[in-house]
């Protein structure tokens, strides 16, 4: 199961098992990056905790392409500096140079690549921000997360020949940065150092702990914001959710049914609203004003006889219920879309199922059939009648 997907069925479903796997997924990546900065286990785990904290709280709002592993690093890296700042400077300093000289210690009497590593570490975080964005991503994920070129590429949207060159583009980058502050390393030296050092193995029961608190929290915000919202927004939300809940929803399917187009609430809402009301709105206002048009403008079968003085108003009557009944039909079937959007985006992952949106185009073409049936045999036989 794919991180959208637990975090699909978590806002959805309010699975914790999803929660808790993609903590146990994550939390390695979290707890190094945060103990790279704040040289201090406790810490370190304080500020997992409210990293997890945050995904449980925003996690409705990440989009369905927001690569996780990202969003978690740098979401940790802002926790951590946040934290960093409230301690104190003394303290900080004082830690950090205790600390450092037994890492070193521990660093001088090991072998292979652990003396480059306690170089490094202290400024692999300040390296990796200084990376954009998309670079910093192929980095996360080839060795912070041990993936393969092709899944880096994937994940990013290419080739895996493209992948190559952007995560070898990147290594060099920091490479050159680590260089520029005393400390000269290879780029293949620098790979096998991020390899094996950059994710640690956070202490035992931690996850068990970020997966208690994280949902913990992220529940007793949602209970504080439903008492302070009151009867009225509560309401609202009901109604909302009762067309689609996704922050992002998928509205346009390929002929397999998959989305390929995605539009975030607020823009799904108002265009749906335009479409369910403004255009039935529109199609009376056309019945009413119909008579008030030039007639040479109106095109309708017959129309020297239908439009002769002594039948124009009972032709503007007719064209106004006609349209009417268009209207209405309109407004029902702008239902039937949105309950169909609805269900599809419902499925794990969103998926549009091929039968109902048969169904429902099937109906609505079968409106529209008979309605211009019903208008030009209107027109049609009573000209013939009249003329018989």
């Amino acid at each position: 199961m794919s991180d959208f997907q637990r975090l699909w069925r978590y806002t959805r479903q309010r699975s914790e098992e999803a929660f808790a796997a993609l903590v146990r997924r994550h939390l390695n990546l979290v707890y190094s990056a945060a103990l790279r900065q704040v040289r201090s286990p406790p810490l370190a785990e304080e500020i997992a905790q409210s990293v997890f904290a945050d995904l449980a709280r925003n996690a409705h709002k990440l989009k369905p392409d927001t690569v996780l592993t990202a969003w978690l690093y740098q979401v940790t890296r802002r926790t951590a500096v946040d934290v960093i700042r409230r301690e104190s400077r003394r303290q900080l300093r004082e830690q950090i140079a205790t600390e450092m000289n037994a890492m070193n210690l521990q660093a001088d009497s090991g072998t292979g690549f652990q003396p480059v590593w306690a170089d490094i570490e202290p400024l692999l975080d300040e390296a990796m921000e200084s990376l954009d964005e998309t670079d910093r991503t192929a980095v996360l994920l080839r060795y912070f997360e041990n993936k393969s070129l092709r899944e880096v590429g994937q994940t990013l949207g290419t080739s895996e020949d493209a992948a190559q060159k952007r995560v070898s583009r990147a290594v060099e980058r920091l490479r050159e940065f680590f260089s520029k502050r005393g400390v000269p390393v290879g780029a293949s030296g620098l790979v096998v150092v991020l390899s094996a050092n950059a994710v640690q193995a956070a202490p035992v029961g931690l996850a068990t702990s970020v997966s208690i608190t994280a949902a913990t929290t992220a529940l007793s915000t949602a209970t504080a914001t439903k008492g302070t919202a009151g009867l009225k927004a509560t309401a609202a939300a009901i109604l909302t959710n009762a067309i689609v809940s996704q922050k992002v929803v998928a509205t346009h399917f390929d002929l397999e049914g998959r989305p390929d187009i995605w539009m975030d609430r607020s823009t799904y809402l108002f265009f749906s609203m335009a479409l369910g009301i403004g255009l039935p709105l529109l199609l009376i206002g056309l019945g009413y004003f119909v008579r008030f048009l030039p007639v040479n403008s109106i095109k309708i079968p017959n129309r020297n006889y239908w439009l002769a003085p002594e039948r124009r108003e009972v032709t503007f009557d007719f064209l106004f219920r006609h349209l009417l009944w268009l209207a209405c039909f309109e407004a029902i079937f702008m239902i039937g879309v949105h309950l169909l959007i609805a269900h599809a985006n419902r499925q794990v992952p969103p998926h549009l199922s091929l039968l109902l949106f048969w169904g429902v185009f099937g109906s609505g073409l079968t409106f529209v059939v008979i309605w211009l049936w019903v208008m030009l045999r209107r027109f049609r036989r009573d000209t013939i009648s009249s003329c018989g």
